[in-house]
């Protein structure tokens, strides 16, 4: 009976992954100028262009943003979704080196670049709030891909400078800012979008109070510059 379940479940799972391919491939003709930057409809680009390694690797982060947003509780094709997203963006990143090992010249992965809209990929999975696509951006080839924390978007915001913004009152926000804090205590390198030290971060780690405190603190700005920015306009 049970395996007839699992059975069941599997091949439910493996039409949803069917179904996330398809929507993966429509999104990849008409999601256009909104996210990326260009139309449809403009001219066609090189497929082995470096503009193209960029967008590609953006169109597979975006796909896998609204995955991993569902309940994998509520969602039973969750993790095999997820995971096909995954390689698609692991194959797109590792196509990006592929790029630079027959371009010497470019030393910047496309991982750390931005499309015509201003994001590069660790922007994508700070918004969508999406720590495990975030982790495998930081970490597939990591010693290749030199993951960037500096890299801004269109309004000069790094990654970790743009999840504080949005605040940090979610579990999901909450998972991101521990993923990109873990990454710069790994590299004993501070982002420069963060407010207080690299010693502090550490020390949040281990002491819940000060952890709040600076979630407070956070608020408290972003509450401050919604204020001014309401009484500009």
């Amino acid at each position: 009976m049970a395996s007839t379940k699992n059975l069941l479940h599997a091949v439910a799972g493996a039409k949803q992954v069917e179904e996330l391919k398809d929507q993966f491939y429509y999104q990849e003709l008409v999601a256009g100028y909104q996210f990326f930057g260009r139309s449809p409809w403009d001219p066609p680009v090189d497929p082995n262009s470096l503009e193209e390694k960029v967008r590609s690797l953006a169109y597979c982060v975006c796909i896998a943003l609204p995955v991993e947003s569902r309940d994998p509780m509520k969602d039973q094709s969750y993790h095999a979704n997820l995971d096909w997203c995954f390689r698609n963006i692991k194959d797109r990143i590792d196509k990006g080196i592929e790029y630079q090992d027959k371009h010497p010249a470019q030393d910047v992965h496309p991982l750390n670049l931005t499309t015509g809209d201003g994001k590069a990929a660790l922007h994508r999975a700070v918004e969508g709030a999406a720590a495990e696509t975030l982790r495998l951006l930081l970490t597939h080839r990591a010693e290749r891909t030199k993951p960037d924390l500096s890299v801004k978007n269109a309004q000069g915001l790094t990654p970790f400078g743009l999840l504080l913004r949005g605040g940090l009152d979610t579990l999901k926000k909450l998972a991101c800012f521990w993923t990109l804090v873990n990454h710069m205590l790994a590299h004993n390198h501070c982002d420069q979008s963060c407010p207080i030290p690299l010693y502090a971060l550490r020390e949040m780690k281990t002491d819940p109070t000060k952890f709040a405190s600076f979630q407070v603190s956070v608020a408290r700005q972003n509450a401050k510059r919604f204020k001014e920015e309401s009484e500009a306009r």
